[in-house]
């Protein structure tokens, strides 16, 4: 049985750009399939097959809402704040990305959404505190206890810290000078 979509007073809905007539994203970040048709040949005979309106259901990837989204011979999994952020805001300027403004990726809400540079989105990132540093980072060698000790360290050479941590000499070496590994835990 198909799911009917259940549309309320405080959800205004707008075409998905690029995809009028097969699917409509609300300001609430859901996104209906559309009721239409599709001419395809059953048993030998032309017919026109019904597709029902129905509600997409979202998964995450990365972090962010997610939809497939099918139609005119081909499919596309597309994130839903870009969905939303293009039927309220306009097309993607060129090099821009969607930014949250208060730095959660599940608040798809067009008043939440806007374009911004990468640059501006990496620091919008630092003022929600949403940016991995230091240990929270997957490719961390060193952790920030250890960082912290070879700083404070004047007992052992970089050779030796190096051997002991299995990294380089001149990671050590940028670690004791401060290029690497600054106070905030920043590479």
């Amino acid at each position: 049985m198909a799911e009917q979509a259940i549309i309320t007073d405080s959800e205004e809905w707008r075409d998905v750009p690029g995809w009028e007539g097969f699917y409509r994203v609300s300001s609430l970040g859901r996104v209906l399939s559309v009721a239409r048709s599709y001419r395809a040949y059953r048993k030998g005979v032309m017919a026109s097959i019904p597709i029902p309106e129905r509600m997409l259901k979202t998964f995450l990837t990365v972090g962010y809402p997610s939809v497939a989204l099918c139609g005119r011979g081909q499919q596309k999994t597309t994130y839903v704040h870009e969905l939303v952020c293009a039927a309220w805001h306009g097309p993607r300027p060129m090099g821009s990305d969607v930014a949250h403004n208060d730095g959660c990726k599940t608040n798809c809400n067009p008043s939440n959404l806007r374009w911004a540079s990468r640059a501006e989105n990496m620091a919008d990132k630092k003022v929600h505190g949403t940016q991995k540093r230091g240990d929270a980072l997957w490719f961390t060698k060193i952790s920030d206890d250890t960082v912290a000790k070879i700083r404070g360290d004047d007992t052992m050479t970089n050779k030796e810290w190096a051997a002991l941590c299995g990294v380089s000499q001149s990671l050590i070496s940028s670690i004791r000078s401060g290029r690497r590994r600054m106070k905030n835990g920043a590479l």
